[in-house]
């Protein structure tokens, strides 16, 4: 249900003003004229990107859904016009256009973070990393240090 409300809201940002792809190429991130053009005229920054892997035949499922449901119909020539009646609970922030690409080193560090602590934890303190990057290494053990892990808890303001 979450998707088929991110998919809503951006049709509902884009007043009718596109066409049904217009949604699917701004979720997986289309460096195109009009996807990136469309970001900055309907304000869907927090949109760009957040999809990067949806298949079309995925996409197009939630489009069945929501013309099924009556929440949208959508006409042969791929314009659509939206019900008024499609409720929307507050969904999660996201910011797709200033983090997409982040993700591989928010996992790297995460990663290092955990096996860190599970070493921690076994009385280990000596391993070899899985993370080689040195970036990395020295953020993770910056963060450690400077959030005084203790006891299974970090005492900094995270």
């Amino acid at each position: 249900m979450i998707f088929q409300q991110i998919i809503w809201q951006i049709f509902h940002k884009l007043k009718e003003e596109r066409t049904i792809s217009a949604p699917f190429h701004l979720l997986r991130g289309k460096r195109s004229g009009q996807t990136i053009q469309d970001v900055g005229i309907f304000h869907l920054h927090q949109y760009f990107g957040i999809l990067p892997k949806l298949s079309r035949k995925k996409y197009d499922e939630e489009i069945n859904k929501l013309i099924e449901q009556n929440f949208i119909t959508v006409f042969e020539n791929g314009d659509y016009t939206l019900a008024n009646n499609f409720i929307s609970d507050n969904l999660l922030p996201f910011d797709g256009w200033h983090y997409r690409g982040n993700e591989h080193l928010f996992f790297a560090r995460l990663s290092l973070i955990v096996q860190s602590l599970s070493h921690k934890e076994a009385g280990v303190m000596a391993f070899i990393p899985i993370q080689k990057d040195p970036q990395v290494q020295k953020w993770v053990r910056n963060f450690l240090i400077s959030n005084e892990y203790q006891g299974g808890h970090f005492n900094s303001n995270y």
